[in-house]
């Protein structure tokens, strides 16, 4: 379930944020475009995400 949240959340809007709204499609950063770019910070987000979703709400351990 956190996979999905994140991949709608953070891959998908995000991708739409940065290349849409932020206008990050249009910029170069030598042979990489704004594209590329995007998608690689938008794949960091979202594995730390994972796991720290992973971490505190997936397999919390109810001590009592």
């Amino acid at each position: 379930m956190s996979r999905i949240v994140t991949f709608l959340i953070i891959e998908e809007f995000g991708l739409f944020f940065l290349v849409s709204i932020c206008r990050m499609g249009n910029l170069k950063f030598g042979m990489i475009d704004g594209k590329l770019a995007a998608k690689v910070i938008l794949a960091f987000a979202a594995v730390l995400a994972n796991y720290i979703l992973g971490k505190f709400l997936v397999f919390k351990n109810d001590k009592k």
